[in-house]
Formats: C-alpha cells, sequence, structure tokens
C-alpha cells in the first residue's frame, strides 16, 4: 500500500522524473492476495454436535464472529480482483509495458482518471487490511477464552 500511496503522490505532484520508479509500481497494481474460504466453522459445529462441547459462549459467539469476518473478507477479495481484472489490467496494459516495466504514455498515467484508479485500489486494500486485522484480533482473543478455558479444567 505505501508504494501505491507513493504513486499516487508522484501522480499528483506531476513527477515526471520519477517515471521509472512509477513503472515499476503500476506493473505491481495487478497484484491482489486471495482468501478464499469456503467452510464453514460454526455450521459444521451446530451440525456436528461439537458446539455442545463449549459451555464458554464467548468462545462460541467469537467462533461466529470470525466466520462473519471470513465472509466480509471473501468479499472484499471478488471485489479486489474484480477491480483489478475490469479496471486495472485495461488500463495499466495501454500505458506499461510489463516486460520492462517502462511506461510508453506518461500522459495516460499522469491524469486523474489514472489517480482516481490508484486512489479506488488504495480504498479496497486499506478496507482489507482492516478486515484482516480484525480477523486476526478475533482470533487471537478466541484462542486465549481457549486457552482459559482449558487451564481452569
Amino acid at each position: 500500500m505505501t508504494l501505491f500511496k507513493y504513486a499516487n503522490e508522484i501522480i499528483e505532484a506531476n513527477d515526471r522524473s520519477k517515471l521509472d520508479t512509477l513503472g515499476t509500481i503500476v506493473r505491481d497494481l495487478t497484484n491482489y492476495s486471495d482468501f478464499d474460504k469456503h467452510g464453514n466453522i460454526y455450521e459444521t459445529m451446530v451440525n456436528s454436535g461439537q458446539i455442545k462441547l463449549l459451555h464458554n459462549h464467548e468462545i462460541v459467539n467469537g467462533i461466529r464472529e470470525l466466520e462473519e469476518i471470513y465472509n466480509y473478507v471473501n468479499r472484499m477479495e471478488n471485489i479486489h480482483y474484480d477491480a483489478m481484472m475490469n479496471h486495472v489490467v485495461l488500463a495499466t496494459g495501454l500505458v506499461l509495458n510489463y516486460s520492462t516495466k517502462v511506461i510508453k504514455k506518461p500522459d495516460k498515467v499522469f491524469n486523474y482518471e489514472f489517480q482516481n484508479l490508484i486512489v479506488i485500489l488504495l480504498q479496497i486494500m486499506e478496507e482489507k487490511d482492516r478486515t484482516y486485522n480484525k480477523a486476526l484480533n478475533e482470533i487471537e482473543r478466541v484462542t486465549k477464552l481457549i486457552d482459559d478455558e482449558l487451564l481452569d479444567r
């Protein structure tokens, strides 16, 4: 994300002396993470009857909350992928030689439309980052609850 913010600053400043740096960053706009969770931990535990083994409702609620976060992460990944495939690949392919990372059409990069593309990607990535961190925090919280529960037994 830091590099994409830097690319936005370069475009905002219309700093064409950093065209080589911008070429490398623009090529990396097509990178994305892929989190694809298919299972449903909570539902599986309910259907199998294992949920009855958990007497601590905070743990049960934490697992349910984690499922909701995972579903949101999946949606954000799909949004990022769609934005990349439907907009980024098209826009970058018109201005950049991917092999050499050389921007061939600087005027098309140093304009508000291309800058908007970077800003939108940044917004998506920042939301993904917040959501991933929320998931990590919830995992740590539930893990601690489970550890505490095991110590009390």
